[in-house]
């Protein structure tokens, strides 16, 4: 009795390895790259979204509509130390795209000098052939 294997097309097995790799592949990468890659396939299979549309919590009839507390009390100084702190980012910011502005100029003044220089030697050598 000899026992025949099971025909298979060329096609069906590279679907086969596409159902077992792309996953594998997909997860590795996301892994690499340091996300969560079961959460980010569920995202984009949306498996997860029913599941928070229907767990969404109701309000009850009792509770009044009422604006949102603020998540941390901001105290008034701590708002002027904030203020101070961009105050003084903007200010480093400023000087250090001045300096970046004056380096530029500097910067194209050398080139410019330098394509000056080229052409007269350029000018020299094709003298000094002929």
């Amino acid at each position: 009795m000899s026992r025949r294997g099971l025909k298979i097309t060329g096609f069906a097995r590279f679907m086969l390895v596409l159902i077992v790799a792309a996953p594998v592949a997909f997860l590795g990468a996301s892994y690499i790259n340091g996300e969560d890659g079961i959460a980010k396939l569920k995202d984009l299979l949306g498996i997860e979204q029913a599941a928070d549309q229907t767990e969404k919590p109701t309000r009850s009839l009792e509770e009044p509509n009422r604006p949102a507390e603020p998540a941390t009390p901001t105290l008034p100084e701590q708002g002027s130390r904030e203020e101070a702190k961009l105050k003084e980012d903007l200010e480093y910011y400023q000087r250090r795209v001045e300096e970046l502005r004056q380096e530029n100029e500097r910067l194209k003044q050398q080139l410019w000098e330098k394509e000056q220089e080229l052409a007269r030697l350029q000018e020299a050598d094709a003298t000094t052939n002929n």
